[in-house]
């Protein structure tokens, strides 16, 4: 896909809305457009992550798998399923530490990509676009952690 395209796919994320056209064109000259099987394992817990990933079409599973390296749960456990707008794979891009969860297609999907480098090198050069990410990233994180505290209240008593 042109940059072009790109950049307008760009616009609708809720991360990148804030970004005026020359913005997002800086941005869309980065990204590319990957697709995954149902099923497919797009990386694993541990992992070292060195992209960004945005949901354009069908769904992506972020869970703890039964085996991991010298870790045996009883089941998988699914940790949140994100469909087309949200994105996945900040935690290891940012921190640069293993990946934290799996990341495994929960349908056909196609992903916009960003690596990691490219995209400290757009956030290097252009401090507009690092600050409103961040800010964006910051409330979803927020939001996230707000979703998982309402969900673990149901396992209160009184």
């Amino acid at each position: 896909m042109e940059p072009e395209g790109i950049k307008n796919l760009l616009s609708q994320v809720d991360l990148f809305n804030d970004l005026d056209d020359g913005e997002l064109s800086v941005l869309a000259e980065h990204f590319s457009i990957v697709r995954h099987k149902q099923g497919e394992t797009i990386f694993s817990e541990g992992a070292q992550v060195q992209v960004f990933s945005i949901i354009l079409d069908g769904s992506v599973n972020i869970m703890l798998p039964q085996d991991s390296g010298n870790v045996h749960r009883i089941s998988a456990i699914n940790l949140a399923t994100f469909g087309p707008g949200e994105y996945f794979g900040e935690y290891s891009v940012l921190d640069m530490r293993g990946a934290s969860a799996s990341a495994v297609a929960g349908e056909d999907c196609e992903l916009l990509q960003i690596s990691a480098f490219n995209l400290f090198h757009v956030f290097n050069q252009h401090c507009n676009i690092a600050r409103s990410f961040y800010q964006k990233l910051v409330l979803t994180l927020i939001d996230r952690l707000r979703e998982q505290n309402r969900e673990l209240d149901m396992f209160t008593i009184g």
